[in-house]
């Protein structure tokens, strides 16, 4: 099951980066279209497609690794069981927050399915799919960090932050990524 999951968790940020290299390329492409009077008109619509779900995703993958905005300065001084007692409280938050979301976007598909791109023939649909789709890609997620969390509720050196599934996905140092770019 682990290697299931494992190569899930690498398609996903293979698609996104497909996706979003593909956002980059239709847009430069256009721009530079433009300036010879050749304006790709269909790129903006294939871009926003791209760009709903190279969001979602994104924001599943930033789930995943603990990745999201969040606020512990309060929560890092409290005794283990508590910090985790909020932290499971938090994910059941969160979890209705995605249960809405897969209901009212399922909702706004149906809505949107005979309504088409206005340069290309395929059903704008397609964009509000990617709220309900990563909504539940997201839940799934979120329930294995709660399952994570009441495995090791009472573990004061066990952090969320710690990827348990992908012994290759390392956390970036900050002198990586400044290595990176120089």
């Amino acid at each position: 099951m682990k290697r299931i999951y494992r190569a899930y968790c690498r398609a996903e940020v293979a698609v996104s980066a497909l996706f979003f290299a593909a956002i980059v390329t239709l847009s430069f492409a256009s721009a530079l279209m433009r300036l010879f009077d050749m304006p790709l008109i269909w790129a903006e619509d294939i871009a926003k497609l791209l760009f709903s779900w190279t969001a979602f995703l994104g924001a599943d993958i930033a789930l995943r690794k603990s990745r999201l905005v969040g606020v512990d300065i309060l929560t890092s001084k409290l005794p283990v069981r508590v910090r985790n007692g909020i932290l499971l409280l938090v994910h059941v938050c969160l979890l209705a927050l995605l249960g809405v979301c897969i209901v009212f976007g399922f909702q706004l598909v149906f809505s949107n399915w005979t309504r088409d791109f206005q340069t290309i023939p395929i059903s704008y649909g397609l964009v509000t799919l990617s709220l309900p789709v990563c909504a539940i890609l997201m839940s799934i997620n979120c329930l294995i960090r709660m399952s994570r969390v009441i495995r090791h509720f009472q573990d004061p050196d066990y952090s969320l932050k710690t990827p348990e599934f992908e012994e290759d996905d390392k956390p970036i140092e900050d002198d990586a990524v400044e290595e990176a770019f120089r």
